[in-house]
């Protein structure tokens, strides 16, 4: 578990759901699904995801996992909120814990666990640049949406500003390099919890290596790396790179954007399985 967590992109959930599943380690991986089983099945009041409620949730998974099959175990669970424990409307006449769900027999499954507000939307202008070098698409870790995932430069616009010149401005302290032109390429639309974000996509033509123009170092903590498209396969990347690279694909259109420019640059890389 702590070597997994070690990896860029894996928390607690994903390591143990890797670490049972794959290597048969005997702990117990509790995502959503999961906690809303455990907090029914033991009438656990409260927000599972806080404080004594979670903590009553953790020892709950700790307690029912099956060590001699950890992986089957966390997979079944997983199932059992996906399909039949539902959020609204539980299936509970099909569960095969509905003899010892206390929260059906207090006549009110659905108050288990306990609903969360909702928090209200949030909708964030963004610019984003796409840059290449010898071939190698530009990137830095993301500090805005997920940190440590990859992501082409991102700098935040504010309301009624040119997000061409702010992005303008912002690359060589992003990118470590002037920009000498900027190319509308499209937008893009793109979720992460309750934050809403357009994001308005450049095509940048950077100043050559050998131009007079002076150099900026890009910000510390930037992660700036240069990567080919097939490269891009072994590195923890979100939702957004895709929709972004995708703009730079000939005849294709990026899920929830609206096309501005045609590109002659190669296609974006595959999807990964399950990604």
């Amino acid at each position: 578990m702590e070597e997994l967590r070690t990896l860029p992109g894996i928390g607690p959930y994903t390591a143990a759901a890797i670490a049972s599943i794959a290597f048969g380690v005997s702990v117990a991986a509790l995502d959503g699904n999961v906690a809303r089983v455990l907090s029914r099945l033991h009438a656990i009041p409260g927000d599972p995801r806080k404080g004594a409620s979670r903590a009553s949730v953790e020892a709950a998974a700790a307690a029912f996992l099956n060590r001699r099959l950890p992986g089957d175990h966390n997979q079944a669970l997983m199932e059992l909120g996906a399909l039949v424990c539902l959020p609204r409307s539980p299936r509970c006449e099909a569960c095969p814990l509905a003899r010892d769900c206390r929260a059906l027999a207090s006549g009110r499954p659905e108050a288990f666990p306990a609903s969360r507000p909702r928090k209200p939307t949030v909708s964030v202008r963004l610019a984003a640049g796409l840059a290449r070098r010898r071939g190698r698409v530009v990137l830095v870790e993301d500090a805005i949406l997920v940190p440590g995932h990859l992501v082409v430069p991102l700098v935040e616009v504010a309301t009624g500003a040119d997000a061409g010149k702010t992005l303008s401005a912002a690359w060589p302290g992003l990118a470590g390099r002037p920009a000498a032109r900027l190319t509308p390429a499209g937008t893009v639309r793109h979720a992460v919890l309750e934050r809403r974000y357009s994001i308005e996509v450049f095509e940048v033509t950077e100043e050559s290596a050998t131009s007079r123009v002076p150099r900026r170092r890009a910000t510390p903590g930037t992660g700036l790396r240069l990567l080919l498209h097939e490269e891009l396969a072994r590195e923890p990347r979100g939702g957004l790179l895709r929709k972004i690279l995708a703009l730079n694909a000939p005849g294709s259109d990026a899920a929830g954007s609206s096309r501005r420019g045609r590109s002659r640059r190669g296609p974006a890389p595959p999807k990964p399985p399950g990604g």
